[in-house]
């Protein structure tokens, strides 16, 4: 509301100037000296929203509501103020009736997310970055300087939100792909090398010479490559018969055209991040 005060009055200014810019545009002095103050009363506007924005407690994030509860939510405003006008109980059922059918449908689809899981294998510049998400929990692997590129941040913020996840990070480890440590988490997530298990689901990331004995690891849902290696991509798949190969957006696009036309002749599924996109999977 605070920023209305001067942004609203100062947008009509400036509409009205720029129309004034252009009517007297051949006026060579008279122009110039309009344009200016056009140019700066622009500059200020944007100044000034960044520097309110910047503020504490400026700017709501994380609220993300449909159609259907935006018209419940005004709704209860309106009935709110109806009761406040003309002391009528009636208004009063009415607008904590809408409460209740708001926060029960708030409980519920926290509900709904909390209980899916969802693998997302995403499009970013280099190293790749997988995210596993259970219980309103993610579980971060892989590079995580994506996570300093603005836009990317921004988008990722985003879907944290319409996805109903508890705080951007609500659990996170960069794991490198080769950390031969054990790692556990919440009994769904399970993490050694190269091989992760998850709410049921196998999954090998294969970014170089995969350590251990993998010879006891077939029958793999998700097989990842990653890092542009070098590899036979038809003993990979003998060894692993994976569900799907999942090809990020680290290797180089010659590989995959290679890859591609290789899990074709094998009669593999295969799914190119960079070609399609973001890989997700949800169940």
């Amino acid at each position: 509301m605070v920023t209305n005060i001067i942004v609203i009055p100062l947008s009509n200014l400036i509409i009205y100037t720029g129309i004034l810019a252009i009517a007297i545009g051949n006026i060579p002095l008279v122009s110039f000296v309009v344009a200016r103050i056009l140019s700066l009363m622009i500059w200020f506007l944007n100044s000034f929203i960044h520097w309110m924005g910047a503020l504490p407690f400026s700017v709501s994030r994380g609220i993300v509501i449909n159609v259907a509860e935006f018209i419940v939510f005004y709704s209860i405003l309106i009935s709110g103020a109806l009761f406040f006008s003309s002391k009528n109980k009636r208004w009063l059922f009415v607008s904590l009736a809408l409460i209740t059918l708001l926060s029960g449908n708030f409980l519920w689809e926290r509900y709904k997310e909390s209980s899916v899981s969802k693998i997302t294998i995403y499009d970013v510049r280099g190293p790749g970055l997988f995210d596993f998400v259970t219980g309103g929990k993610s579980i971060l692997v892989g590079g995580l300087s994506a996570l300093k590129e603005p836009f990317f941040l921004d988008t990722f913020r985003k879907s944290r939100w319409n996805e109903k996840i508890t705080g951007l990070f609500e659990f996170q480890y960069p794991l490198p792909f080769c950390y031969n440590q054990s790692f556990h988490y919440g009994g769904t997530f399970y993490k050694k090398g190269n091989f992760i298990c998850f709410e049921g689901k196998k999954i090998v990331i294969v970014d170089q010479k995969i350590k251990g004995n993998s010879n006891r690891v077939s029958g793999v849902d998700y097989l990842i490559i990653s890092g542009n290696p070098r590899l036979d991509l038809e003993g990979i798949v003998k060894q692993f018969k994976p569900g799907i190969v999942i090809f990020d957006a680290s290797n180089s696009p010659w590989n995959v055209k290679k890859w591609k036309k290789e899990a074709h002749w094998l009669g593999v599924h295969c799914y190119s991040v960079s070609i399609s996109g973001a890989f997700t999977v949800k169940f």
